[in-house]
């Protein structure tokens, strides 16, 4: 009885849990206000065009295609770093649920002793796993 209680509650925070793995923040992406103020200057050579006009546009060519790339890595790290720390979290109400449930028993509160320590290491591991990703990166 007490073991089908504790199954359903752990599938219902799973079920809870489940939309809100592929919820993510989108990055915002500022105008730029020298663009606008260049495209005046288009179709003339490089030497008549102002100086940051110049810059902007041999930086743009360069950036665009590795932003997109690391875009997508780091919005799959996001993804995959969301879900590892929901699924730790969700171990350790089931860890506090065992640790109150087993009402002395060593043996009970030694396995419910684990599984917190357990995904408390997930959860440490996840996140430097995250940055090491960024770090890796922001090198790039």
């Amino acid at each position: 009885m007490l073991k089908q209680s504790v199954q359903r509650v752990i599938l219902i925070m799973i079920l809870l849990t489940l939309p809100f793995i592929f919820m993510t923040a989108s990055p915002a992406h500022a105008q730029s206000v020298i663009e606008p103020s260049c495209n005046q200057f288009d179709g003339r050579p490089d030497d008549e065009k102002p100086e940051v006009c110049r810059e902007s546009q041999e930086t743009e060519d360069d950036d665009a295609s590795n932003s997109s790339f690391l875009d997508f890595v780091t919005e799959i790290v996001d993804i995959l770093l969301m879900g590892i720390t929901i699924v730790a979290v969700i171990m350790l109400i089931v860890g506090g649920i065992k640790y109150i449930i087993s009402t002395g028993d060593p043996a009970k509160t030694n396995n419910a002793r684990n599984t917190i320590i357990y995904a408390l290491i997930g959860i440490v591991v996840a996140v430097f796993a995250r940055v090491i990703v960024l770090f890796v990166l922001d090198r790039l």
